[in-house]
């Protein structure tokens, strides 16, 4: 059941990956961002190809190697604690951090609690992953 999981959240990390190339479209980034100095606009764009790229990774190992990810081995209680750690973060980041701050209108609302619901679901299935893998190294 638990690979299961682990594969929706590969099917679902990629997914978000792919939504988010869109982002900077949609908040109409090139056009804030040029009243940066060209060094901070830069760093926003590594920023957001690292958070891009890490997604995308989390993605394909999850699809990729189910069974390794909840396989009870050292590597598997590494790298499950981290998405754990990753995606427990990223939700607290969005009920504190950007409450209330996005853009207004159904869409944006409809956007924002499709982005929880999945930040939630990945949260679940990588903090069970990581709690079994542990549990499984103790015995």
């Amino acid at each position: 059941m638990l690979e299961t999981l682990v594969i929706g959240a590969g099917w679902g990390q990629l997914a978000l990956a792919a939504g988010s190339t869109l982002i900077p479209r949609v908040l109409d980034w090139p056009s804030k961002l040029r009243v940066l100095p060209e060094l901070e606009r830069r760093l926003f764009w590594v920023y957001g190809a690292y958070i891009l790229v890490t997604n995308v990774a989390l993605g394909l190992v999850s699809l990729l190697l189910p069974g390794d990810l909840v396989g009870g081995t050292p590597l598997a209680v590494a790298v499950t604690a981290y998405a754990a750690v990753y995606w427990v973060v990223r939700v607290v980041v969005q009920l504190t951090w950007f409450r209330g701050l996005g853009p207004q209108g159904t869409f944006f609302v409809v956007a924002e609690v499709g982005l929880l619901a999945l930040f939630l679901f990945f949260s679940g299935v990588f903090v069970t992953a990581a709690w079994g893998n542990a549990v499984g190294l103790g015995s």
